[in-house]
């Protein structure tokens, strides 16, 4: 089977990561990779169909890394949107890390 994915960076990422976000596969899967900011929190959403509007969280992502990175391991789908946005009230997610 033939997947098609592309990977959409929003205006809501920061200026440093934003146009910076790298797709790889790893065993197959598409792994997402971008610049990040100490105290910065990310959340990944996918969508089969772009005209819907409807998008799936997958995650929401926090590092003390440079580099924040995420491998989708779920079941490929003939075609396959990724989105990734900065979270505007990273607080929650940071306590998590603690």
């Amino acid at each position: 089977m033939k997947t098609t994915i592309l990977i959409l960076s929003l205006t809501t990422l920061s200026a440093a990561a934003a146009g910076r976000i790298g797709v790889s596969f790893q065993y197959g899967q598409p792994a997402l990779e971008w610049s990040n900011h100490t105290g910065e929190a990310y959340v990944v959403e996918t969508t089969s169909n772009l005209t819907s509007g409807v998008w799936q969280q997958k995650v929401v992502l926090t590092t003390d890394a440079a580099t924040a990175a995420w491998a989708d391991d779920a079941l490929l789908q003939s075609r396959l949107f990724y989105r990734v946005s900065l979270v505007t009230n990273p607080a929650p997610y940071q306590s998590l890390q603690q």
